[in-house]
């Protein structure tokens, strides 16, 4: 829009002034620099205090006419510019001149000025005073404004505060006028005036605003003349007619109702215009306003809205609305504007024409087009250039796409808030093409078009969409493959993904499209994998359970997205993956899904007792494969699988602590039920390398046999207190094969320590056995025995009976005894000979888990509440030691509330019950004699420790007796004993020894020995006599004797054999 077109719509200020010396012309550059004025301020009564910040202001010359009554078209100020030399020129020129000038300038509403330019100061001087020009014209004319100006200054700084100072004073009188004629409007309206000149009052303050640029009062005005003038009861207003151009785009409208009001030719059409104009005008001056531009827009589809209700059925109603866009959304206002909100604005209005122009062509026409339904009510009369562009159907569709395909390109700028638009544009451009049979194209747009309004929601929109996407394919034989996203996909495979899509989108016709689907795959052969959860809402319990021996099922729940009739399913498979990528399948097949939500048990014979993840789940529909992946997210709860055997699955147990026999390690087996197994093996496989090795120092070994009880193993280090096996059960049974793997934690450490003390005779020997409660736990003793395989030799006493297991509590620092004697029959007792010590044990936890298995027979229980009973439940159950111990109770330690927690994950009401009841009975103490019995003989654990009898090199029996034994002993009294030394050898397997070995009877605080006390023992046998002097009275033990080498070392062994007697001294 030109400079000069602008100037035009935007109101002004009008400044006349009088020139009549010529003088305006030097001072209009200065004036026009300064031009608009900028930062004015009114303040109205009551209200804020507002910044115009820019006033346009028009200097006009003055023509001598009288000016109008009306305030809206007279100037604000009227000025005379004069220039003057001297006082005699002001005298005869100017006086007159101003004069005559001024007594038609007497409007109240208007400021007059006298424009005084002089590059010199004027003076009228006599002999007593000196006056200046300036005074003289306030003294002849006090009623005028007076400015000076000039053309020569001193500075630049001078020049430019004069002239600030110049317009300062301007924006002061305009605005002082401007009070002064919206006082006036405001006077006139609080008075009781008719309608008619209420509006004509309106009109002048919304153009007094206008010019002054002030919006929000602008704004007011043009909403109390719309209100005054569609009020029916004042305003009865006939139709008028539709008329173009609307829009004056020369000059600032002035007084356009009150034109028509005074001419009467004020009709509802004119008022509607006029309405639309100020809103225009109102536009130009606000249009860096936030909201101007929805204004504006508001105000356009008002005017259409209104007219709509009078016109609609006026023949000329469509080719006026279609000229009306046109020329709004052509004016030349808009052509320089750079707001991208409003080019969206005329964006949108050539969207609405572009509806306007398919409107008319359909109801002048009578063509159909789809998407498209227009109720004719006449036909419309149309101008010729306008008929011509459908002047055919073909003509007509080849224009509607070429108008939709600019549209498009237009609103690419604004996809992000016009893309639903820019999408519905393209359908309808794809319909045409569908209309015409073009199908390649049409498909081409339908593509993206139906999959967005899938993915968003709107699946109502996308399968219609998607219905006719799909007969595009199939009218389009030629094409074997599509581009989807940028890759060429087999038309059959797009077409089996857009009958899923459908089926999935509530369509009206699922059967149809689920036949669709299978006859596709089925004619194509594709061999594709589809998402299971496009179809189907799968629910997978996070529970294994045994559903038959040794066979473990989970359950998954069924349902489907779409209605249809039953679906015989081929198979379900559901893979599980563990941390060390073991994968595990559990499996059906031949199953029917109706429309009901379906419980499937998936079926596995191979199990691993681990924690899982889960990995797919895939379901074939006679060729077609539907498989769901699971992500990480979607197994953040891993899935543990807990042993939970049924009582009569086929079971090979390790026990989780280890048996030492006779200085070797063996791992405890245990079979269970396998009675109808044909063959299997039990692979045992070391996890680590460095902690264990089986025969061979190979990492595992096989057991096949069930004569296999125990598998020996060698530790590698020391520092091993426990380990981890990974156990492979492998059978078969019936025409089935099973597999079950598990992982154990073996605990090295015993809990028993044994130590042994030898007691010497002379002709027999005894093992004194001490035991103590290695562990935390308490242990069981069951029994203990000592072997030799030289029977024939020894004689070995019985053990001792057991009528009840002894308990030895860890607590307890007492060590419990055993004693065993060996006589020897024949022979020599002889450090080569071999014996053996055996302790049968159980841990208390063991054996209290077996007592309360027998207080709950497994047979009688649901199989997954029994293990949840027997894993979870009976582990946490602390056993009593003491009431053990003191009363031979079984009786609990129990934590309530955690006890009664964990019960409530068990199913039936009667188990839980039943439970609750034991507990309570457990918590009192229950006499072990009234428990159920079980033989403990297969449980037990056993410690085999060899045993030697040590290796000696010298023993000797020692006696004394008293010679006269009728004598009374007396302290500080000798009295002689006799003293027998007898080596041995003839009864002990002795070594050799080189030297001699020396006897001593020593002196201590009880005794003192007289005459010899040492011998050398030389001979089989010593008999001496000594004399042996008590030093107190009352019962004294023998004196104490030493067997020593010749150095004086302490060796051999002894028999004393009266060291224990008491001798009683007075």
């Amino acid at each position: 829009m030109s400079l000069q077109t602008t100037i035009g719509m935007i109101p002004r200020v009008q400044v006349s002034y009088f020139d009549p010396f010529h003088v305006f012309d030097g001072l209009r550059n200065e004036i026009e620099q300064r031009l608009p004025l900028t930062n004015l301020h009114w303040k109205s009564k009551g209200g804020a205090l507002k910044t115009i910040s820019s006033l346009n202001v028009k200097f006009i010359s003055s023509t001598g006419e009288e000016n109008s009554d009306d305030l809206v078209l007279k100037p604000f100020i009227n000025c005379v510019v004069i220039s003057c030399e001297s006082v005699e020129e002001y005298r005869s020129k100017i006086r007159p001149l101003i004069k005559n000038w001024l007594p038609s300038q007497g409007d109240l509403y208007c400021a007059n000025i006298v424009v005084l330019h002089s590059n010199k100061e004027v003076l009228d001087s006599n002999i007593f005073k000196s006056v200046s020009l300036i005074e003289k014209f306030n003294k002849d004319f006090p009623s005028l404004k007076t400015l000076e100006t000039k053309t020569v200054y001193r500075s630049n700084d001078e020049r430019e505060t004069f002239w600030n100072g110049l317009i300062n004073k301007l924006k002061h009188y305009l605005l002082e006028v401007f009070e002064n004629r919206i006082e006036s409007y405001s006077s006139a309206l609080q008075r009781e005036i008719s309608p008619s000149k209420a509006v004509v009052l309106h009109e002048n303050s919304l153009k007094m605003y206008l010019s002054f640029q002030l919006i929000e009062e602008a704004s007011t005005e043009i909403s109390r003349l719309d209100e005054l003038l569609n009020n029916h009861e004042t305003f009865l207003l006939i139709a008028g007619d539709l008329r173009t151009p609307l829009f004056n785009q020369e000059e600032f409208a002035i007084n356009s109702i009150s034109t028509l009001i005074s001419k009467d030719k004020i009709t509802y059409f004119g008022v509607q215009k006029c309405i639309l104009q100020a809103e225009l005008e109102l536009y130009m001056v606000s249009s860096n306003a936030n909201n101007s531009e929805r204004k504006l827009n508001a105000a356009f589809h008002k005017f259409l809205s209104r007219l709509h209700v009078s016109f609609h059925s006026d023949k000329r109603w469509l080719q006026f609305k279609y000229s009306a866009y046109d020329e709004f959304i052509n004016l030349t206002t808009f052509d320089d504007i750079k707001s991208d909100t409003w080019k969206l604005v005329l964006c949108d209005m050539k969207n609405e024409q572009r509806e306007c122009w398919i409107q008319l062509a359909c109801s002048r026409m009578g063509y159909k087009i789809p998407l498209k339904d227009f109720r004719k009510e006449v036909t419309p009369e149309v101008n010729p250039s306008m008929e011509e562009s459908f002047r055919t159907l073909g003509v007509f569709y080849e224009n509607i796409i070429q108008k939709t395909k600019d549209l498009l390109k237009e609103y690419s700028s604004f996809t992000s808030k016009r893309q639903r638009v820019m999408d519905w544009l393209s359908i309808e451009i794809a319909f045409l093409y569908f209309e015409q049979g073009d199908y390649s194209n049409c498909m081409l747009i339908l593509q993206s078009s139906y999959d967005f309004y899938m993915e968003s929601g709107w699946s109502v929109i996308g399968s219609w969409l998607l219905e006719y996407y799909i007969e595009c394919i199939k009218n389009c034989p030629n094409i074997t493959e599509i581009d989807v996203d940028g890759d060429l996909v087999p038309k059959s495979i797009v077409l089996s993904n857009s009958y899923l899509n459908l089926l999935t989108s509530n369509s009206k016709n699922p059967r149809k499209w689920w036949i669709e689907f299978l006859n596709n795959n089925i004619e194509n052969n594709d061999n594709l994998i589809y998402p299971l959860d496009n179809l189907f809402l799968v629910e997978i319990t996070r529970k294994v359970f045994p559903v038959k021996p040794n066979s473990y099922g989970i359950d998954i729940s069924f349902s489907k997205n779409f209605k249809l009739d039953d679906i015989n399913i081929s198979s379900i498979t559901l893979l599980m993956k563990n941390y060390e990528d073991e994968f595990l399948p559990f499996k059906i097949a031949d199953v029917i899904l109706n429309n009901d939500n379906c419980i499937y048990t998936l079926i596995s014979n191979s199990v691993l007792w681990s924690t899982f993840e889960l990995v797919a789940l895939e379901v074939v529909i006679g060729s077609t494969v539907f498989k769901k992946e699971f992500d990480s997210f979607e197994t953040e709860d891993s899935l543990k699988l807990q042993p939970c055997q049924s009582f009569d699955a086929f079971k090979v147990t390790i026990e989780k602590s280890i048996e030492h026999i006779c200085g070797k390690t063996y791992l405890r087996l245990k079979f269970e039920n396998k009675e109808d197994i044909d063959e299997f093996t039990f692979s045992i496989h070391s996890t680590d390398q460095d902690d264990i090795c089986f025969e061979g120092n190979d990492s595992s070994v096989t057991v096949a046999s069930f004569g296999t009880f125990r598998v020996p193993f060698e530790r590698k280090s020391a520092l091993t207190t426990s380990f981890f096996i990974k156990t492979v059960l492998s059978f078969s049974k019936g025409n089935e094969q099973y597999i079950e793997k598990s992982v154990h934690e073996i605990d090295y450490n015993l809990p028993l320590d044994v130590s042994v003390d030898d007691v010497y005779l002379n002709d027999r020997l005894v093992f004194d056995f001490s035991l103590k409660s290695f562990a935390n736990e308490a242990i069981l003793i069951f029994g203990t025995g000592l072997e030799t395989e030289n029977t024939e030799t020894y004689s070995i006493s019985e053990a001792e009976s057991f009528a009840e297991p002894v308990l030895m509590n860890p607590a307890v620092k007492t060590p419990y005894h055993v004693y065993f004697q060996i006589l020897n029959k024949q022979g020599l007792f002889s450090p080569v000979d071999k014996f053996r010590f055996s302790v049968k044990y159980l841990r208390v936890q063991q054996y209290f888990g077996e007592l309360v298995q027998k207080i709950i027979p497994p047979k009688e229980q649901n199989i997954v509440d029994y293990n949840y009973w027997q894993n979870y439940i009976v582990p946490n159950l602390k056993l009593s030691d003491k009431a053990f111990e003191s009363s031979r109770k079984v009786a609990i330690i129990l934590e309530e509330p955690n006890i009664l927690e964990s019960l409530e994950l068990i199913g039936s009401s009667a188990f839980k019950v039943q439970i609750k009841s034991i507990l309570k009975k457990l918590k009192s103490g229950i006499p072990i004699d009234e428990l159920p019995q079980f033989k403990t003989a297969s449980m037990l654990h056993e410690l085999v420790l060899p045993v030697n009898i040590p290796t000696l090199s010298l023993f000797y029996s020692v006696h004394f007796r008293q010679i006269d034994t009728n004598k009374e002993l007396k302290a500080g009294v000798p009295s002689s004993f006799k003293i027998e030394i007898t080596n041995l050898s003839g009864t002990w397997d002795l070594q050799e020894s080189q030297e001699n070995a020396i006897l001593t009877i020593a002196n201590n605080s009880d005794w003192i020995i007289g005459g010899k006390r040492r011998f050398e023992l030389d001979t089989k046998r010593i008999d001496a006599t000594v004399n042996l002097i008590p030093l107190r009275r009352g019962y004294l033990n023998y004196p104490s004797i030493e067997l020593t080498g010749l150095n004086g070392e302490r060796t051999g062994q002894m028999d004393y054999l009266a060291s224990n007697d008491k001798l009683l001294i007075f």
